[in-house]
């Protein structure tokens, strides 16, 4: 026989909401607590990247690459140790620093694995989750260069630089004599060995006059190509070295190799037109290419990769200057 108060008990479904509940907290308690732990993991995880970026990165910068690749791993690995030892809730870091040389290029390849541990995740014996990550930097290093500068100084690198410099020319020569009059070239000079010039040569017009010639932007350019190798070897740590000759109807030395650049700039002041008594000297055949470029070629090696690796050699750049007037002896004949 049931009781009318304990009949009245089972009937009675006002509490099934409570129980339900009961019955549902703990997944629920699990989702949440995973959700914590994955979100500590993740952002442990995004510290760790960020260091490792850090890390490759140190290992490639101008001063890493002039070095070995055991100082790149040195480099890198004290980087992401001494920026990852103040990061909370995580194991001990296995960490893989690997550099690869090609050439003038160095890539280092940053790879880091540890674990993150769970708050929640003891409740179902994960008590850590694993976490790894990498990260990859590539840089070049400048090379090594040896500039070669090849300067025509011929007669035709005497015209004025400009329009203006060459009327200012023409009218200041109306009155020379036949062989140089009216003449916007100013490489026509006089000797001891000519009556051609009595008083004035068309070289010394052109100084006189303040006139600025082919020759002497050239000049300019030597100067400023030094200066501005100097200062950038300086900023790269590369190496730079310049030789300067010229070229007319011979080849001439203006300074050998030199890795004093100051040196090298200081010496454009001797890059001087080549001079000639009168027009059509020598049949005009005063700008050598043929001999000069030959010359040039012997004095220059073989070029290497520019790197600091034991037993290479710099690039080699060679520059030739001119303005692209050919007048020379080619088999007993005139060419240009």
């Amino acid at each position: 026989m049931i009781y009318p108060a304990f009949r009245h008990f089972l009937r009675d479904d006002r509490g099934n909401f409570s129980a339900i509940f009961a019955l549902t907290l703990i997944p629920v308690i699990g989702l949440i607590g995973a959700g914590v732990d994955f979100t500590s993991a993740s952002k442990r995880k995004a510290i760790l990247d960020a260091v490792a970026d850090s890390a490759s990165l140190a290992a490639v910068t101008p001063a890493m690459l002039a070095q070995s690749d055991s100082a790149s791993t040195t480099a890198a690995t004290t980087i992401f140790n001494a920026q990852s030892s103040g990061i909370s809730g995580i194991t001990s870091v296995t960490l893989n620093v690997t550099p690869v040389d090609n050439g003038l290029q160095r890539t280092v390849t940053v790879t880091w694995s540890t674990t993150s541990k769970t708050v929640f995740g003891n409740f179902i014996g994960m008590s850590t989750v694993p976490l790894s990550g990498k990260s990859v930097a590539t840089a070049s290093l400048p090379p090594n260069i040896d500039f070669y500068l090849m300067l025509d100084n011929s007669p035709s690198m005497a015209i004025p630089s400009s329009t203006a410099g060459i009327n200012t020319m023409i009218a200041a020569t109306k009155s020379q004599p036949s062989s140089a009059q009216n003449c916007a070239f100013a490489c026509h000079e006089g000797d001891a060995q000519t009556t051609s010039f009595p008083s004035i040569d068309n070289y010394q017009i052109a100084r006189n006059l303040g006139v600025s010639l082919r020759i002497d932007l050239v000049a300019q350019a030597v100067s400023n190509l030094m200066s501005t190798a100097k200062s950038t070897a300086t900023s790269t740590n590369a190496t730079y070295r310049a030789a300067i000759y010229t070229f007319n109807i011979g080849f001439n030395t203006i300074t050998t190799l030199t890795s004093s650049l100051s040196t090298a700039a200081s010496q454009a002041s001797n890059i001087q037109i080549y001079e000639t008594p009168a027009q059509n000297w020598n049949n005009d055949t005063i700008t050598d290419y043929t001999d000069s470029i030959t010359s040039m070629n012997s004095l220059m090696p073989n070029p290497g990769n520019g790197t600091n690796a034991k037993g290479d050699t710099p690039q080699e750049v060679l520059f030739i200057v001119t303005d692209g007037v050919e007048d020379e002896n080619v088999s007993g004949t005139r060419g240009r």
